[in-house]
């Protein structure tokens, strides 16, 4: 399984107050590193993720998150245009809203 993150999904998994989310993002990152599995994090996502990050929390905080995804192990890939549009695809879907609390309608699923 590959599974593409998104700004959303770091969104979630750091600055989600509900434990139900944090569970189910933690979930997806342990299941991501099993063999066969492959996470792919885009340049513009560390880009966007370090912007909100910084606004929500300062730099320090924004720094030090954006180091952990950089060494995270997910394949820091550039955005293609099939990445660009497949993120548009879903940011029409739900509004261009973070749909907080409702990880379920985020693009990630374990149902496999």
């Amino acid at each position: 399984m590959i599974i593409t993150f998104d700004t959303t999904f770091f969104t979630l998994h750091y600055f989600s107050s509900e434990e139900t989310v944090l569970s189910k993002t933690k979930k997806i990152l342990i299941n991501i590193r099993k063999l066969g599995n492959e996470g792919l994090l885009p340049t513009i996502v560390l880009g966007e993720f370090y912007v909100l990050t910084r606004k929500k929390a300062g730099r320090d905080i924004a720094e030090k998150y954006f180091n952990e995804l950089a060494n995270s192990g997910l394949r820091i890939i550039d955005l293609t245009k099939d990445i660009a549009k497949q993120a548009g695809v879903l940011r029409h879907k739900y509004k261009e809203k973070i749909p907080w609390g409702k990880l379920h309608n985020c693009s990630y699923s374990f149902s496999q």
